[in-house]
């Protein structure tokens, strides 16, 4: 039986089937605790106090890049990896001993994301074979332990404690820049009192109506200046808080459920299988009853997502295996749970899963294999069926026309460029790294990409320059015709992820874009033959084509799934649903595998030449189109991809959020809490 609260004439939160006053707990380190106020002694009301039984951990996985990486080092963090998943209190003491063994790793941080400053510096002047050396799954592992000192206001007001809170439940493995702030605000929220959801649920009619009489005596000038101004201060508020709240009491309303993100698709701004329905005071009561507690999910990016989530057997490289490591969701997710079942829970036997980008390959290939261990999961900014950026990063680098302009906007140009020097500026340092990367691969566009909508089936192109002679809306080059892994992808030819380059050596066990260094010798997993650079890669190509055709369908989704997407319709932010590069002549063969690269160590540029006729085109690649849309980096086409296989997907257009940025305005952590109370009402342990 869910229990039901009304507020008495005290203001007091009133049980109404055992009429007690309800005292609100708080959850600190782990340790749950109640403060009881002292009262009259006339006042002879009982009160009561819930301590929330049952426990649900919730697992955020961040995107690409953004988990931090270390170099894989023999019996590393051992010590510290006793604390690593645990649960239970954390008090002083065992807070300095998790510390402590923390700082006691010495591995080299390759991958140190939080600290872009030091990031850019050390790659900065790092070629496509210095990245090659640092940056590869075989000699990487995911780091729990950033260098950070403190982490105050996150669970405690002691910063050594708030800090040991964290490593032990595995924050130190994402960016502390991008995602603490947002999985504080989210256990925060989800773990409010029945008397802060329920205040803002029920109450907010009253508040406005007392702020409204107040501001019309202000404006009458029967109160002083400063009473009018604290007046308009509070009726701010409180039209804040009810911008904030009225959009889950809307849900099926005439009004749009999330009209304050103004929503355009189907004039809600809300897909899904089923139509979203507004919160009880009910489900919000039963929520009550569950402790949500945020860890991080970090995972090594190099790897394909199916390994992140699974585990298995990668690749093997001269001559020796790697199997599973704790990197992996799986043994993430049965740590968590045995410590849960042994020391607190032993009826928690599932985990929400929050995701940003990447992220939800990894989790919707973990749901796919542990569908049972999956209470629901909650998608954001993810690139559902590919992204074509990945494809106009892997080639061209980069910043150049994604980079803002110096002039217009001078932070955001120096950010994007310090970006850009970290992660590649040009194709040949972009390569190098991603062609290692299977998880990298499966974020081009899959062979389901434009199902939905055919504009974008041939996502990529190539157009005639403008001229006196032709419009430059010629069209030179549209692919796929077929299939994207062997018509793009596995190609050798100047538009495949890694081409032939006359000036490199042709020999298939030496490609500058896959093994500048030379270094690598792979094997086969099954003959144990010695195989050539590019036949690896293309090997790499494969696993990320199975994971799009075997593994994770473009219709796999846990049934309690629920998603948000920027598709940028209504504010005009844009992403490549294409490709589109822009030839300074026209010629009509550009897909004559006779036309080979010569060049292309600028960012967004190209040069090709004709073997046969010594002819040369360049091509630059163009800005996202104007019709475009999406979230800077996932697409329209794959943001949207979600719609009819989910319980809810939520387009997020608030006119100032890209796609990083995505889960940090507070109406996107809202839709996370909305979704989050919605999926636990299906938890069998509260009926």
């Amino acid at each position: 039986m869910v229990t039901v609260y009304k507020e008495d004439d005290k203001g007091r939160l009133i049980n109404t089937t055992t009429n007690r006053v309800h005292l609100d707990t708080t959850s600190e380190g782990g340790q749950q605790s109640v403060n009881v106020p002292y009262t009259p002694a006339q006042d002879k009301k009982h009160c009561e106090a819930m301590i929330r039984p049952h426990i649900v951990p919730v697992i955020f996985i961040p995107g690409i890049m953004g988990s931090n990486l270390k170099a894989k080092t023999a019996g590393q963090d051992t010590e510290f990896r006793k604390y690593l998943w645990q649960s239970g209190c954390i008090d002083k003491a065992r807070a300095q001993a998790i510390i402590q063994a923390a700082a006691a790793d010495k591995s080299e941080k390759v991958w140190q994301v939080s600290s872009l400053p030091s990031l850019a510096w050390g790659l900065m002047f790092t070629g496509a074979p210095g990245r090659q050396q640092i940056l590869s799954p075989e000699i990487t592992v995911v780091d729990y332990m950033p260098n950070l000192k403190k982490c105050e206001g996150i669970f405690d007001k002691d910063p050594q404690i708030d800090l040991a809170v964290a490593l032990s439940r595995g924050w130190g493995s994402v960016s502390a820049t991008d995602y603490w702030p947002v999985m504080k605000s989210i256990e925060l929220a989800l773990n409010r009192s029945p008397m802060d959801m329920l205040e803002a649920f029920e109450l907010i009619k009253i508040e406005l109506a007392q702020d409204e009489l107040a501001m019309a005596q202000a404006e009458s000038g029967k109160e002083t200046e400063q009473a009018k101004g604290n007046e308009k201060k509070a009726k701010k508020d409180a039209l804040a808080k009810k911008e904030l709240w009225t959009t889950l009491k809307k849900a099926n309303d005439a009004e749009a459920p999330f009209s304050p993100l103004n929503p355009v698709s189907l004039a809600k701004g809300l897909y899904g299988k089923e139509t979203p329905t507004k919160l009880t005071a009910e489900e919000l009561t039963k929520s009550a009853h569950y402790q949500f507690r945020v860890y991080g999910g970090g995972y090594n990016w190099l790897n394909s997502n199916w390994y992140s989530a699974n585990g298995g057997m990668r690749i093997v490289e001269a001559g020796v295996s790697y199997a599973t490591e704790p990197d992996c969701l799986t043994e993430v997710v049965d740590a968590i749970l045995k410590s849960i079942q042994a020391e607190e829970d032993p009826d928690c036997k599932q985990v929400i899963l929050i995701t940003h980008s990447m992220g939800g390959l990894v989790a919707r290939a973990y749901q796919k294999k542990n569908p049972d261990k999956v209470l629901g999961v909650i998608h954001g900014a993810m690139p559902a069926i590919g992204a074509a950026a990945m494809y106009k990063r892997m080639r061209s680098g980069f910043g150049g026309v994604e980079t803002p302009s110096a002039l217009t906007a001078p932070l955001d140009s120096a950010m994007s460029g310090a970006v850009a020097m970290v992660l590649g500026d040009t194709a040949d340092k972009v390569s190098v790294v991603l062609a290692h990367s299977v998880g990298a691969l499966e974020l081009a566009p899959s062979d389901t990409y434009g199902d939905e909508d055919s504009n974008y089936k041939q996502w990529l192109k190539v157009y005639a320059e403008p001229s006196g002679r032709h419009s430059g809306t010629e069209e030179l080059l549209a692919l796929p015709t077929k299939s994207p892994y062997e018509d793009i992808y596995a190609s050798d030819a100047w538009y495949g992820l890694i081409p032939y380059v006359e000036k490199e050596n042709p020999s298939e066990l030496q490609n500058n874009r896959v093994d500048p260094n030379g270094t690598f010798n792979y094997k086969d997993v099954e003959t144990g033959k010695i195989k050539g650079d590019l036949a690896y890669f293309y090997d790499n190509v494969l696993q990320a084509k199975k994971y799009h055709t075997e593994y994770v369908t473009v219709s796999t989704y846990h049934p309690n799934t629920f998603v948000q997407c920027m598709a940028g319709t209504s504010f005009g932010e844009r992403a490549y649903n294409r490709v589109v590069w822009q030839s300074n002549v026209n010629v009509t063969n550009l897909a004559d595998t006779s036309w080979q690269l010569v060049d292309d160590n600028k960012t967004g540029w190209l040069r090709l030449k004709h073997l046969n006729t010594g002819a040369q085109v360049e091509l630059l690649v163009q800005p996202k189109s104007e019709t475009d849309f999406g979230d800077g980096t996932v697409p329209k086409v794959s943001g949207l991809a979600p719609a009819k296989y989910v319980r809810t997907l939520f387009e997020q257009n608030d006119g100032h959020t890209d796609h990083q940025a995505s889960w940090k305005p507070e109406h996107a952590r809202l839709f996370a809490m909305y979704a989050a109370i919605k999926i636990v009402q299906t938890d069998p342990r509260e009926t």
